[in-house]
């Protein structure tokens, strides 16, 4: 989608309740794409993210804690979802998209009065689910309050999968060293990830200050020879620098980060500037932890 926004072939993009700008790799690529569009909606319960400022219109949407409906766990659970606090007048997710498409000329499809009725015609969808394994259809949505509901539960009790067989099936991969890899000028790998006291982007724990006191959110962790080499110290701020593009960061020395490599924590909010957007063959998912980079002092 952002590679068709690049090339102006997309009209509109709403976004709601995530930040791509923020989130994607080589922002510099995808900063560009959001250009092109002739319209972004941005529609989010929470203020200042990165791809604020690349909305045309903004939409607030109502916080976990207003929101009502259901949620799904990872374990297949299903739960309701109901306010604790009103909502002020702000809208449910489904409330906006509804107007929006009776707007658009859909009345009928859009005619929904509750989150219920929006349940309810999901569970009619879910029954065109191959052998209706998409039990959801099978749930009571009001009993959900104090009855969660597992969807498949019992969906390989005969150990009967849904492959040519009816058997698991494993895949064997080869790794074909296709991530980028570190050269004379760019002679560090990158690897990213999470921080302890910071839930992926922090959108809500960076708001909590005693959430900042074990670990700075903008810090590249180097080794200690590797800082030596570099003539940095613990505290200085550094340029990090990709093909893609450069952030600035302040060095935490470490003990644990191996010789080569540099450490920077997704807190970092201009961190996708230097990541690769190179994608895996067969998961999609990008090359976030393998981003050949120089370090230099300022």
């Amino acid at each position: 989608m952002i590679e068709v926004g690049k090339r102006g072939e997309l009209d509109i993009l709403i976004i709601c309740h995530t930040d791509p700008i923020y989130h994607l790799p080589n922002r510099n690529f995808v900063e560009e794409a959001f250009k092109n569009i002739p319209l972004v909606v941005e529609i989010t319960a929470y203020q200042n993210s990165e791809t604020s400022n690349f909305a045309h219109i903004q939409i607030p949407a109502v916080p976990f804690g207003q929101k009502e409906g259901t949620q799904t766990n990872m374990d297949r659970t299903l739960t309701r979802v109901e306010p604790t606090n009103p909502k002020d007048g702000l809208l449910q997710d489904w409330e906006i998209f509804a107007k929006l498409g009776q707007k658009l000329g859909f009345i009928y499809p859009f005619s929904f009065t509750s989150s219920q009725a929006v349940f309810e015609e999901y569970q009619q969808m879910c029954r065109l689910s191959r052998d209706g394994h998409l039990n959801i259809y099978e749930a009571d949505y009001k009993e959900l309050t104090h009855k969660p509901f597992v969807w498949g539960e019992n969906l390989f009790k005969d150990n009967s999968f849904f492959t040519h067989n009816g058997k698991a099936n494993l895949f064997f991969v080869e790794n074909r060293n296709l991530s980028e890899q570190p050269t004379k000028e760019y002679p560090f790998i990158l690897i990213t990830g999470r921080i302890r006291d910071q839930w992926h982007n922090g959108t809500k724990t960076t708001q909590v200050k005693s959430l900042l006191k074990h670990k700075k959110l903008e810090f590249v962790e180097i080794n200690a020879d590797d800082a030596k080499e570099l003539r940095v110290k613990n505290g200085k701020r550094v340029k990090i620098i990709s093909k893609r593009g450069e952030i600035t960061a302040e060095v935490l020395i470490s003990s644990d980060t191996p010789r080569g490599v540099i450490f920077v924590p997704i807190s970092h909010r201009k961190l996708n500037y230097l990541t690769d957007d190179k994608l895996d063959p067969l998961s999609k998912e990008p090359d976030y932890n393998h981003s050949a980079v120089r370090v230099e002092r300022l």
